[in-house]
């Protein structure tokens, strides 16, 4: 019997035959994923306890969590292969140790490391690859930190919102503020025919151009229907979720994200939750026995927005393509193998921005009205202006981009 075959008997557990490890391995590299993940996803094994059985039938030791020995002091040189590290070292006592989170060839081959040198495992602890990654974080939180701060700025400072104005442009626009306040002020006794252009500036043209985007041509017939992607050469989805103070908001998101049509081991859906919203936090970690699920809690520090927070969890993310969900989404089952289908079909497209539709516009006016206008947005505005290859900025949730990998 080969190693491989032992350590997936292992991995399954009592009652398991050669035969059924055999047809596990196979499952799982049809599918182009680490065997070990999959008996994780399919098997109903816990990540921690799938560890423990590889690390006993390898003759290693096995620990649920990595010790935290230090402060935290790790700053990588590449921030963006932190989803790759599987390895950490740590001084612990009188020797150094290493903490490892292999796949399942990874395991297979400390198996045969350890036999040919048994003093292996006194240097040697295996950790379940989410305890690896959460002492990472920790470890690496103030470099990335840093790097959610400042990464736009140092590779397009002309884009970041800390660009730095020159003192005229900063004087022009203090007195032009000042001078529409005087305006205003004296609007009563001088007459209001100034303020018209000012006016159609910021309402007419705007109702114009909705207006102009209802005389573009209509798609002629319905969308065709095109096959989905082969599932078995689908590639890692990661999937970002921001949440800050939205405890109430985890059960259903949960299951909303819980009934996508995506191979689940092929999902990586990360809850990216302020490490202060400790409510939130706590809701989240309810739901984490689903292998799809983790959590990566941001630290405290400004500033506190939604950017810094994906931008401290994208070097996390190990998907081929990376979508980002806000606490409120009910995505369609089938979208990302729709944005999959697309981005392979028009390879030159870096991001899709999912059209956004209003549930509850039966609860009254004002959500009759946003549900209208977000009609109107995706169903008229946006397909006129691509009509017209006009570029439109793109809304801040179910966005789809591809990744880092």
């Amino acid at each position: 019997m080969s190693d491989a075959t032992a350590l997936m008997l292992a991995l399954i557990g009592p009652g398991a035959d050669e035969a059924a490890a055999l047809d596990a391995i196979e499952r799982a590299l049809e599918a182009e994923v680490d065997p070990l993940h999959w008996c994780v996803v399919h098997r109903g094994i816990e990540e921690a306890e799938a560890m423990r059985r590889g690390a006993e039938w390898a003759g290693l030791a096995f620990f649920p969590v990595v010790p935290r020995l230090a402060e935290p002091s790790f700053a990588p040189n590449r921030l963006e292969v932190l989803a790759e590290v599987r390895m950490f070292r740590l001084r612990v006592l009188d020797r150094d140790v290493a903490f490892a989170a292999p796949d399942f060839f990874g395991l297979v081959r400390l198996a045969r490391a350890r036999r040919a040198d048994p003093g292996l495992r006194q240097r040697l602890c295996l950790v379940p690859a989410s305890a690896l990654r959460d002492h990472l974080v920790w470890a690496a939180a103030p470099a990335m930190v840093d790097h959610a701060r400042q990464n736009l700025g140092r590779h397009w400072p002309h884009a970041a919102a800390q660009l730095e104005l020159t003192g005229l442009v900063r004087w022009g626009f203090a007195l032009g503020v000042l001078g529409l306040v005087l305006l205003l002020l004296t609007a009563p006794a001088a007459g209001q025919v100034w303020v018209l252009p000012l006016w159609g500036g910021l309402v007419v043209l705007p109702a114009l151009l909705r207006l102009l985007a209802l005389a573009a041509p209509a798609p002629k017939g319905p969308a065709p229907v095109r096959p989905a992607p082969d599932r078995a050469g689908l590639p890692t989805y990661s999937i970002l979720v921001p949440l800050r103070e939205e405890a109430n908001m985890v059960d259903q998101l949960a299951a909303a994200l819980g009934r996508l049509d995506y191979p689940a081991e092929k999902l990586q859906i990360i809850f990216v939750v302020e490490a202060r919203s400790r409510s939130t936090v706590a809701a989240v970690r309810r739901h984490l026995r689903d292998p799809r699920f983790s959590l990566v809690e941001v630290p405290d520090a400004a500033p506190r927005t939604k950017p810094k927070a994906l931008d401290f969890a994208l070097p996390l993310c190990r998907g081929e393509f990376v979508v980002v969900y806000d606490a409120e989404d009910r995505p369609d089952p089938g979208q990302l193998l729709g944005v999959v289908e697309q981005f392979r079909r028009q390879p030159e497209i870096e991001c899709v921005q999912a059209r956004l539709v209003i549930a509850n516009a039966r609860r009254g006016l004002l959500p009759t009205l946003f549900a209208g206008e977000y009609a109107g947005l995706f169903g008229v505005l946006l397909p006129a202006l691509a009509h017209w290859d006009v570029v439109m900025p793109l809304g801040g949730t179910s966005n789809h981009f591809r990744g880092l990998r």
